[in-house]
């Protein structure tokens, strides 16, 4: 093992559609955290809802010079 690392369990728990509902951390010196879905809500998403807006690649909203 090296130096400063140590031994971390990861686990989860998935819906069939692999959505985690359930997480839990610990490791060999500390103590272990969990945290579990209170609820989760599903429906069909548009394209416009999940595409960022249609001026982010504009360089006046980096602060880049025009070229």
């Amino acid at each position: 093992m090296a130096p400063r690392t140590f031994d971390i369990n990861f686990s989860q728990r998935l819906t069939r559609d692999k959505i985690s509902v359930e997480i839990g951390i610990g490791g060999a010196w500390g103590p272990r955290e969990e945290s579990v879905a209170d609820e989760i809500q599903r429906r069909d998403l548009k394209t416009e809802e999940i595409l960022p807006p249609s001026d982010v690649l504009e360089r006046s909203n980096w602060d880049i010079p025009d070229r």
